[in-house]
């Protein structure tokens, strides 16, 4: 009885096979699902520029004596008097702020024999800010005058030059999206919501250098007409039917 039972089984399986297939070749082969959404990728690219509006003066004292102790002393009494020109001609306290302390022996190596101390160099640097730009040679000029022989930068720039940074980034994805808009337009969509946003290649404020040499024998410095930033992002946008 069981051999009979099986062929039965087995027609019903394919009974139920060929009922499937007929099924599936009349069911529509194209049927439409929903629409795959695609994406548009662009870069948006700015630069912008703004006038300095201050400067930022590194100068200092350097003294070398055949001690330290006298090394360090001469520097401390011409530093302070170089501190008092610079606020003398306007500086205040608060602006000023020691960047680099330094003492360096001085040696000397004979054709025999080990090296052999001589003396000591002492250094200090400041750093001066000023909003007053116009006061930059001013205020070298008051403390070379006081004892100051080491000036090594001269720097135009910006107080706050994340500000400008945040608008050439807006600047730059406001590029990207009308570069977006256009791509989908010539492809016959419409532009979706943004999916991301990366930011690269871009710079950030520079302050505008002066070499120390000039900016000694320039009786007024001129500073420059804009610090300068640029930006780009890459965004990507979803595009509508």
């Amino acid at each position: 009885m069981r051999a009979r039972r099986i062929p039965l089984f087995l027609g019903g399986a394919v009974a139920l096979t060929a009922a499937a297939l007929v099924l599936a070749a009349r069911s529509p082969s194209g049927a439409a699902g929903p629409p795959t959404l695609g994406t548009v990728t662009v870069t948006g690219s700015a630069a912008l520029s703004m006038p300095p509006d201050q400067v930022q003066i590194t100068l200092g004292t350097q003294v070398t004596a055949s001690t330290a102790g006298a090394a360090m002393d001469v520097e401390a009494r011409r530093m302070a008097a170089v501190v008092a020109a610079l606020e003398g001609a306007g500086a205040k306290a608060a602006d000023i702020a020691t960047q680099g302390y330094a003492i360096q022996p001085d040696e000397t190596s004979p054709p025999s024999g080990s090296p052999r101390i001589t003396g000591y160099t002492v250094s200090d640097l400041v750093v001066v800010t000023t909003s007053r730009l116009a006061a930059a040679g001013e205020l070298i000029d008051a403390a070379v005058r006081a004892g100051a022989n080491q000036v090594q930068d001269v720097s135009f720039g910006l107080a706050h030059p994340g500000a400008l940074a945040a608008r050439a980034d807006a600047a730059a994805l406001a590029d990207a999206h009308r570069r977006a808009e256009a791509l989908a337009a010539q492809a016959g969509d419409r532009l979706g919501p943004l999916v991301s946003v990366a930011e690269g290649g871009g710079s950030p404020p520079v302050p505008y250098a002066l070499m120390h040499a000039a900016a000694v024998s320039a009786p007024v410095l001129v500073p420059p007409q804009g610090v300068s930033v640029s930006a780009q992002v890459t965004a990507v946008y979803r595009l509508l039917p």
